[in-house]
């Protein structure tokens, strides 16, 4: 697969076209740019990369995808 490719897949998973391989739910983001923790973010991973990080990850979901809740 080559980096066009990877790219898209990317914006797919981000856009709730495609799903994640695996969806981390329940932690918390850290934010660098404001020094912010957030509680109960759920962040979606495709192709070893971040594509999403949000509230509800549903849409980034698959039969195939990994969950794994990181709650408590």
């Amino acid at each position: 697969m080559d980096y066009m490719d990877v790219t898209r897949s990317l914006i797919n998973v981000a856009q709730g076209l495609e799903p994640a391989d695996m969806v981390i739910t329940g932690g918390r983001v850290f934010n660098v740019f404001t020094g912010e923790v957030l509680d109960g973010f759920s962040v979606g991973i495709k192709k070893k990369r971040i594509a999403y990080v949000g509230k509800d990850p549903k849409n980034a979901v698959g039969k195939e995808t990994e969950v794994i809740d990181v709650d408590g």
